[in-house]
């Protein structure tokens, strides 16, 4: 998730290439609305984005909504999260390029995994 769609887009295809089925959205209200994916699934978020506490929102109800999936934020201020970094949540330094991301999906994922969301 993210507001700027050519980073979404961007993101999307490198991840299609990849063989990492995905989906996308710019909005809080659109993440708050995703039904995750059967299996495990990663969650891509770029949190600066938004409004810090729709996003420590977001980030407890994907815990209850989705418990299988793996949330990697990518973000400029990368200590404000390592508190909550873990098993289910990767943190990474922003500008973090495609290569990266996949890295870290693909290290949290099994390879049953149906893909990850933007």
């Amino acid at each position: 998730m993210s507001r700027n769609v050519e980073t979404v887009e961007s993101l999307r295809q490198y991840l299609t290439g990849a063989g990492i089925e995905t989906a996308g959205g710019d909005s809080m209200e659109a993440l708050a609305k995703h039904k995750p994916r059967r299996g495990r699934t990663g969650l891509v978020l770029f949190p600066d984005d938004f409004p810090l506490d729709a996003v420590d929102r977001e980030i407890s109800a994907i815990d209850r909504r989705a418990p299988r999936s793996t949330v990697v934020l990518v973000t400029s201020t990368p200590k404000r999260f390592a508190d909550r970094a873990g098993a289910k949540l990767v943190v990474l330094p922003r500008p973090a390029w495609a290569w990266a991301i996949l890295d870290a999906i693909n290290g949290r994922l099994d390879d049953t995994a149906g893909g990850a969301d933007l």
